[in-house]
């Protein structure tokens, strides 16, 4: 319960379990205590050099980097991108198998359920842009993003883990305590929509149950705060994550009309008693920090980033990155369509410029025989000794100040590193190329234009794995099927049989997907194929 209340007196409350409240002058208290600490760990920081995980981003400092994300994503020359998901394909049934009888259509219509079902954990993002001085090199600024789906008034995400996936992040060093603690909201048009006519009307609700819990026990305190306070003195109330700062503020005005609060810290709330009148006069305010618009800001999280990407119409990279695009358009930009045809509208219209180092490096292999690598990291090491055997080196990278983590360490799997191993790799490929034509001599530097021109033939086809064809287009119509021949097999009349059955019996040859047409007849694909 309180203590005494009222002007010059402090006063504290804790509600167990939620967080803990200070009232009257303690909270002027509070704020300068906090303030000095907070300028004592800059000093110190300052004293120990850049912070390599400046490059990690969290609810806890997302609005203090955007800025500047949103800048250097206009700068950049382009952008490479990775994700981590809570997992990978649904495989509940037979006819959702992937399979080499996949068309891309059929592909994109296994996968959709998946994408719906889970969510992305982690998105990084590595800027690229070449240097000034004609170098040949580039600078790569990288943000590994931990992101969360929002649980904030009416919406209340539902999303499935997958255990192989787990298992595969927690192997890598990935922190699931941030992902549910720090993790960046985010919103699709259709959530936005949504949660901005909710907020325009007044009719918030919550579906948190146990906020709803600790709503009714904190408007119950305030309001025998209110009571023995006098106009102007104030509460605060700490420990707020996330979106939970605004659902708090928004519930609280409703129900109690001589307060006023305001955000404190990005966690911490401050009440005030005022004035009828006074209450009239804040509201109309500008600074308002409830506005449906800030509010929405909030709510949108990592979807701004995404808009900035949009809108700077930059080249988007990645390795092996249907799963990517989809994610991407599901959480940030519209649910999933339906219709295949739409989605690669839909990302052709997003994202007009997209190279698939996979799928690069799958096209150059009749050229460079050592490029047949199973995986990113491999690749990018090929390709370094390549252009040392090819007496060349591929374009310096250099990290930016205050971002250094990757180039001091390793980091596989963590978002924002393959990313950046990605784009490196589309600048080797991309010299690569200008060697073999005969465009590179020195001492003459390619420019970014040339590296980019030397992709061309391959930009919006992204890598299928093991599907009836290599590739499809975001810009065009899908190729033609190109691999080997699919073989028919008759069963003997009064023989059982099934497509496992039949696999086994080929097991011996090769490996082969069995798809069944009738009782005695089944189909055969292989990606093994001597003719």
């Amino acid at each position: 319960m309180f203590g005494e209340s009222g002007r010059g007196r402090a006063t504290e409350l804790a509600i167990p379990g939620v967080y803990p409240f200070r009232a009257g002058s303690d909270v002027k208290k509070a704020r300068r205590k906090e303030h000095v600490e907070s300028q004592r760990l800059k000093q110190k920081e300052g004293e120990l050099g850049s912070g390599v995980n400046m490059c990690e981003v969290t609810a806890a400092n997302f609005q203090l980097l955007y800025p500047q994300i949103k800048e250097e994503i206009a700068k950049c020359d382009f952008v490479a991108i990775d994700t981590e998901l809570t997992g990978l394909h649904t495989n509940s049934s037979p006819a959702g198998q992937l399979s080499l009888f996949d068309s891309p259509e059929e592909r994109y219509g296994k996968l959709r359920p998946s994408v719906t079902r889970f969510t992305v954990s982690q998105i990084g993002l590595s800027l690229f842009t070449q240097e000034s001085n004609s170098t040949n090199g580039f600078f790569a600024l990288c943000y590994n993003f931990y992101l969360f789906p929002p649980s904030f008034g009416p919406l209340d995400a539902e999303f499935t883990f997958q255990s192989s996936s787990c298992s595969f992040l927690a192997k890598y060093g990935f922190d699931f305590k941030k992902f549910f603690r720090e993790g960046i909201p985010y919103l699709n048009v259709e959530q936005e929509s949504r949660l901005q006519v909710l907020l325009a009307a007044g009719t918030w609700s919550l579906s948190n149950s146990a906020l709803k819990d600790m709503l009714k026990m904190t408007i119950t305190e305030v309001s025998e705060w209110l009571v023995r306070a006098q106009e102007g003195d104030s509460l605060m109330l700490s420990g707020l994550p996330g979106l939970q700062v605004f659902e708090i503020q928004l519930m609280l005005r409703r129900g109690i009309s001589n307060i006023w609060t305001e955000i404190e810290d990005q966690d911490k709330v401050v009440i005030q008693k005022v004035s009828y009148s006074k209450r009239t006069q804040l509201e109309n305010s500008v600074t308002d920090v409830c506005r449906v618009d800030r509010v929405l800001e909030a709510a949108l999280g990592f979807t701004l980033v995404f808009r900035e990407l949009v809108g700077a119409n930059k080249p988007l990279i990645g390795h092996n990155m249907l799963l990517d695009l989809m994610y991407i358009h599901d959480k940030f930009y519209r649910s999933l369509p339906e219709s295949f045809a739409d989605f690669k509208t839909n990302i052709h219209k997003l994202f007009p410029s997209v190279f698939d180092t996979k799928h690069i490096s799958k096209r150059m292999r009749q050229e460079f025989q050592s490029l047949q690598i199973p995986n990113l990291f491999a690749l990018h090491s090929v390709l370094e000794s390549r252009l040392v055997d090819l007496a060349q080196h591929g374009p310096s990278l250099h990290h930016i100040s205050g971002c250094e983590k990757y180039a001091e360490n390793d980091c596989p799997h963590e978002a924002a590193f393959d990313a950046f191993i990605c784009g490196a790799v589309l600048l080797q490929l991309a010299q690569l190329l200008l060697i073999n034509q005969g465009s590179v001599f020195e001492p003459r530097i390619p420019l970014i234009g040339e590296y980019l021109a030397a992709v061309e033939p391959h930009k919006n086809n992204v890598n299928l794995i093991r599907a009836r064809v290599s590739f499809m287009s975001l810009s065009g119509d899908d190729p033609q099927a190109e691999r080997p021949p699919i073989l028919l097999v008759k069963v003997r009349r009064g023989w059982s049989s099934s497509p496992a059955e039949i696999a086994r019996e080929f097991a011996t040859f090769c490996s082969l997907d069995v798809r069944k047409e009738s009782p005695r007849h089944y189909l055969l694909a292989t990606n093994e194929w001597k003719g």
